[in-house]
């Protein structure tokens, strides 16, 4: 640690006072921090030929001749930047591994046994603390199981308990563990000690997405055909809005269409962008979308959608199972994902910027070029883009640092 900021990790003991000369585990910035040294040791092999999350490393490869050469452009980065491993915590040339509470392996990605072992054995819980524990663990595999917010709802239900306003405030205790509540806990711990394989995303293959909205919630699932197979990828469902189940504000075309905005442009947002997209609805009115009479707020949908390359398709609701399920019974909790208006602004704002000419509004690109070089951090990038170097994560600008760090990736 700088010597300046070792006061700030002083503690007492009974022999006396004691400051860290190296960084521990536990301070706010910690992790923080030592991602960064990570990502300036490893962030240009990011996703190309390793997975880097702070001190967990994973190196991938399609054959053993590739395998050792990666492994040795990792192993010399670390000796660079004066980094060890620990042997008794490396694993090498295995067929699937653990990683971040998941199994992964060339199938897909599934759940860790251990982790499922632990719901498997979790005892009926006796308060609100123990459903909450319980949802916590269950939920973090929320995606490998279908229709878990179904499941999963009359737990759900017990940790919205609601105040007592006659006692300050306070939650009244009203714990009732009903059959209801033990099938769900059932069945869950039933779900997860068997869980699906889902599959890796190809981005070179198109993507499928089912979207459904019902008077209850939305739903989504994402696919690819890969083999001659479909596979999912990933399952999501939420709830609506009050507003968003008014009938007078909402109707049947602007519900499904926000089912298709919100998978898209937010729950697999990460997956489809700059991918081919071909979206199925059973709403069949969504397939004439941009020749259709809308009102503002589908317009700025479709601009946001616009981002995207996507086609609709009709498919019937009985055909269209995967999503109709996971909309009729949202995760309960989940209600919060509507379409911020000052987000699609800004995505209407990029589009334009993107379809329109090639300045921006009063400033020729003469201008820009100009003003840019009177920028301390745009001419600091433009100084390194011409000299074909990339700048250090330190020694730079505060406002380029982060900036430096996402490039790396």
């Amino acid at each position: 640690m700088s010597p300046e900021d070792r006061s700030k990790t002083a503690f007492t003991t009974p022999m006396g006072l004691y400051e860290f000369n190296r960084m521990p585990f536990g301070l706010c910035n910690a992790p923080a921090t030592f991602q960064r040294l990570m990502q300036g040791c490893l962030g240009d092999l990011n996703y190309e030929s390793v997975l880097l999350y702070i001190d967990d490393i994973i190196v991938f490869s399609e054959d053993f001749d590739t395998h050792l050469n990666r492994l040795g452009k990792v192993f010399s980065r670390l000796h660079q930047h004066g980094l060890k491993v620990k042997p008794s915590k490396c694993h090498l040339m295995q067929p699937s591994v653990r990683y971040l509470g998941h199994v992964v392996s060339a199938d897909g990605v599934a759940t860790d046994p251990d982790k499922c072992k632990s719901i498997d054995e979790w005892p009926t819980p006796q308060n609100i603390r123990d459903v909450r524990c319980f949802l916590g663990l269950a939920g973090f595999y929320r995606r490998f199981v279908k229709d878990f917010s179904k499941i999963a709802a009359p737990l759900h239900g017990l940790t919205r308990i609601p105040k007592d306003e006659n006692n300050k405030g306070r939650s009244k205790s009203r714990f009732e563990w009903t059959e209801d509540c033990q099938t769900a806990f059932c069945k869950l711990k039933a779900f997860l000690s068997s869980p699906p394989i889902l599959a890796y995303a190809d981005y070179r293959l198109p993507f499928l997405v089912y979207t459904d909205a019902s008077n209850l919630g939305l739903g989504a699932v994402l696919t690819q055909v890969q083999d001659q197979k479909e596979r999912v990828i990933a399952y999501a469902s939420r709830g609506l809005r009050d507003s968003e189940k008014n009938d007078k504000n909402y109707s049947a075309f602007k519900l499904e269409l926000l089912a298709v905005t919100w998978a898209v442009t937010q729950k697999f947002k990460d997956y489809l962008m700059g991918a081919e997209v071909i979206v199925y609805t059973d709403h069949n009115p969504l397939v004439h979308l941009h020749s259709a009479n809308l009102g503002t707020i589908e317009q700025r949908w479709v601009a946001k959608l616009s981002c995207f390359n996507y086609k609709i398709k009709y498919k019937p609701g009985r055909n269209n199972a995967n999503a109709d399920a996971l909309s009729r019974y949202p995760h309960v909790l989940n209600s919060s994902g509507d379409v911020d208006e000052d987000e699609m602004n800004a995505y209407a704002m990029q589009l334009e910027a993107a379809q329109g000419s090639e300045t921006f509004p009063g400033y020729t690109m003469e201008e820009l070029r100009f003003k840019q070089q009177g920028d301390v951090t745009i001419k600091e990038v433009v100084d390194r883009l011409n000299e074909g170097t990339r700048p250090a994560v330190h020694g730079t600008s505060k406002a380029l640092k982060s900036s430096v760090t996402s490039g790396r990736n």
